[in-house]
């Protein structure tokens, strides 16, 4: 089984955890729609309810009217350099819009929860202002796309699971909204916004993932701050006519 680890803020309590075991999901051409106006990769949370068609991805391209390329593979991590790696997931478009996840597998992986510094900055500066997910949000709008950042829901009470790092994992969430705050094209969007960790119908068996509901509520989420965002491009390129 494949989790991931949500990041919570610092002042909540709630358990998590931030593992991802495997890499299940597959990337080839067959899945990969020809025709796709949107691209996301990710983790195993964008990855989540693919199979039944209720992903995140899959949401937000329904209700954007957009065919989505879901390139998001379960236990994926933004730094190394197997062709898994979510930098490696990106393919150019053009794109409307690229949704992208991820970091939190890293900081399992790469930190003992006492030294996690080198491993933040390389995901992204304390400021946003560079690191690995700086470089592939660049990529994405110098391709003329522009996109979502993604943070990740809080999990609800019961979840057994324990953080191991709990600063960290709220740290490397404040850099993705500083980063996107920082950019032109690019926007964050918190899904704890929608999965705040008190409604456990929004969540998966194993209390680490989004329901089908869940996935639909962050996806809803996302569409909505895309659609807003749109509106208001349109409005300012209008008034500078």
């Amino acid at each position: 089984m494949n989790f991931i680890g949500i990041p919570i803020s610092l002042n909540t309590a709630l358990p998590l955890l931030w593992f991802a075991l495997g890499l299940t999901a597959c990337t080839d051409g067959d899945e990969f729609p020809d025709d796709a106006t949107m691209i996301a990769v990710g983790d195993s949370f964008l990855d989540w309810n693919r199979d039944d068609g209720h992903s995140i991805p899959d949401v937000i391209g329904r209700q954007r009217g957009e065919v989505m390329g879901n390139a998001s593979i379960s236990g994926a991590t933004v730094l190394g350099g197997d062709e898994f790696t979510i930098p490696n997931q990106y393919r150019k478009g053009p794109w409307s819009w690229v949704i992208i996840n991820g970091g939190g597998n890293d900081i399992t992986e790469r930190c003992d929860c006492r030294n996690c510094g080198a491993t933040l900055n390389k995901l992204l500066a304390a400021d946003g202002s560079s690191g690995a997910l700086r470089d592939l949000a660049e990529r994405a709008v110098n391709n003329g796309s522009k996109a979502v950042i993604v943070g990740y829901m809080n999990l609800l009470p019961q979840a057994a699971e324990s953080p191991q790092c709990n600063d960290e994992l709220a740290e490397l969430r404040t850099r993705k909204s500083l980063m996107a705050a920082d950019m032109q094209d690019v926007i964050y969007v918190n899904a704890a916004e929608a999965l705040d960790g008190t409604d456990s119908r929004l969540y998966d068996d194993d209390n680490l993932h989004p329901s089908i509901a869940g996935s639909k509520a962050v996806g809803t989420l996302i569409a909505n701050a895309i659609r807003q965002t749109d509106e208001d491009d349109a409005t300012d390129t209008g008034a500078t006519r």
